[in-house]
């Protein structure tokens, strides 16, 4: 039996020989190049920084959405591929989170190994109050082990960002997805290009 194989005896389409070679497969054909240069990231600010900072601009161009606007899942599969190559030594990054923890609610990203970091993206300013309910001491993500949480909103330069909350990264993206500023509360501006 191999990684992939027939669905059955007269059948020509293939198939993989169990759902977790699919994942396996994925994250080793679909991670980022490795920068040697860079050790993986100590801090969760660091870490959700250069993970913005290696998104392929060409990828999410190339991306279709609706209208003029990425799909918010489009922003999650790239940002988990690049989160893939900064995370903690000896730790690991999981979607879908909450289940094994007892949360009815599926926080977007946790990384594990004691960092306990969890990682919510949204895109063009959409249903904000709503993420931010789900971190609250009574929210859906209550029963998952936090230390540092962030909401990441991607959102177009245009849209611009008036009061910043705490907790909140607002990632405003040039038209070519090549540049990227980055607002937080009581923190400077800082403008990436990707």
């Amino acid at each position: 039996m191999g990684l992939i194989t027939t669905i059955n005896t007269n059948d020509e389409r293939l198939t993989f020989s169990a759902p977790i070679m699919r994942s396996v497969l994925s994250n080793y054909l679909f991670k980022a190049p490795l920068n040697v240069n860079q050790s993986p990231s100590s801090t969760f600010d660091e870490f959700l920084l250069r993970t913005i900072e290696r998104m392929s601009s060409s990828t999410l161009k190339e991306s279709l959405g609706k209208g003029s606007y990425l799909y918010e899942r489009t922003w999650q599969m790239e940002w988990f591929r690049t989160a893939k190559t900064v995370i903690p030594e000896n730790a690991s990054v999981s979607s879908d989170v909450g289940g094994s923890f007892g949360s009815v609610g599926f926080l977007d990203f946790y990384v594990d190994n004691g960092h306990c970091w969890g990682v919510e993206l949204t895109r063009e300013g959409e249903k904000l109050k709503e993420h931010a309910k789900r971190f609250e001491s009574d929210g859906i993500y209550a029963e998952i082990p936090l230390k540092q949480w962030a909401i990441l909103d991607f959102r177009r330069n245009t849209k611009q960002v008036i009061m910043p909350k705490k907790n909140f990264w607002y990632v405003l993206y040039s038209d070519d997805y090549k540049t990227v500023i980055i607002k937080r509360k009581d923190c400077d501006d800082i403008k990436l290009n990707l």
